[in-house]
């Protein structure tokens, strides 16, 4: 098959870019300090957090829902040199984020305060508030966490960190060590870890230690891997192959013919989104019963501000069938992309 034509451009749904700032109250930052590089939901899907990388790292916090519709740069803690992963604490006065950063002493949570009023823009001024160092942990890089009630668990390299939290202050409850697993903490019924052998290992909160394994019917090594929040782990190959595993059950759902390939989303209807290529990105979409990505042509923006998305690094799902994803791009953007609707089947 023949590359894909640069010159098309994406017609079935809308893309929507988001700039970095509140245009005419805020500046967007540094056009090299906007590459985003990962992407978190919150606050039932009314929040939006990027993490970006470049010269200095910053957490920006995008508040699509609504009357708002703008972002604000909350920064990142002054040592940072790149922000690694980001867990939402529960309750209304005391919520907050936990955010874990590399620095040049190695891996640090901060705290970041969340009141009444919120961080964003109030009669025309930038309202941010600072964060404050909760706990630094004896690992190079901290991947992931993940927060229930009280209780956090940490992945770093080699060793899981299970953490207790009250009003911000953390502390260390035990230590763990971890087999080769993936980055990432995944939640099919509860946290578990993917180890690089395919076997699910799950977060036991109360003995603090990580559970019975369960053996995943695959083989293959991944190249790009997401989870979907109804249960579906969604991985592809370094070939372009693309599978989904639900209920101990491994399912191949067809190849995008262009590599690399970025990252992807799976819907609750079974659409799976993709997004690929060397320079310019490619938008592809997996359909039930098809062997074959379909190539929906150059992702552009012409609402609000015309913008071509070029790279992109991350996607998830949002909560209305919506899909968020981070361009890794200078002055990049938080970019929305509205799916077609489905055509129903004719009844025979």
């Amino acid at each position: 098959m023949k590359p894909p034509v640069n010159g098309n451009f994406v017609e079935e749904g809308i893309f929507l870019a988001l700039p970095p700032c509140f245009p005419g109250v805020s500046l967007p930052p540094p056009a090299d300090e906007t590459r985003m590089h990962r992407l978190f939901v919150a606050y039932g899907g009314r929040v939006v957090f990027a993490a970006t990388r470049g010269p200095r790292p910053r957490l920006l916090k995008f508040l699509p829902k609504g009357v708002l519709g703008y972002a604000v740069d909350l920064g990142a803690p002054p040592d940072a040199i790149e922000i690694t992963a980001l867990a939402i604490l529960p309750g209304v006065c005391s919520a907050g984020l936990l955010v874990a950063c590399l620095s040049g002493k190695g891996s640090s949570i901060y705290f970041w305060p969340r009141g009444w009023a919120d961080d964003g823009i109030q009669e025309w001024q930038v309202i941010v508030r600072r964060p404050r160092l909760a706990l630094d942990l004896p690992t190079p890089r901290i991947f992931s966490m993940v927060c229930e009630g009280a209780q956090i668990f940490a992945l770093g390299e080699g060793l899981g960190f299970f953490l207790r939290q009250h009003d911000g202050e953390l502390t260390l409850e035990r230590t763990v060590k971890i087999p080769d697993v993936f980055p990432e903490i995944f939640s099919p019924g509860g946290p578990h870890l993917l180890t690089s052998d395919w076997k699910f290992l799950p977060v036991e909160w109360n003995a603090l230690t990580l559970g019975v394994e369960e053996r995943l019917p695959y083989g293959g090594p991944p190249a790009t891997i997401a989870f979907a929040g109804d249960g579906f782990l969604v991985w592809a190959d370094g070939s372009g192959a693309v599978h989904e595993w639900s209920g101990g059950e491994v399912r191949s759902r067809g190849s995008v013919p262009l590599l690399p390939l970025h990252s992807l989303c799976r819907l609750p209807d079974g659409r799976i989104y993709a997004s690929a290529g060397p320079e310019i990105a490619h938008w592809y979409v997996l359909e039930a019963g098809c062997r074959w990505a379909r190539d929906l042509g150059v992702p552009v923006s012409t609402l609000t501000t015309r913008r071509y998305g070029l790279q992109f690094s991350h996607m998830l799902a949002g909560r209305d069938g919506e899909i968020y994803i981070a361009e890794d791009d200078r002055g990049g953007h938080l970019w929305i992309y509205f799916p077609p609707l489905l055509q129903p089947t004719p009844a025979r």
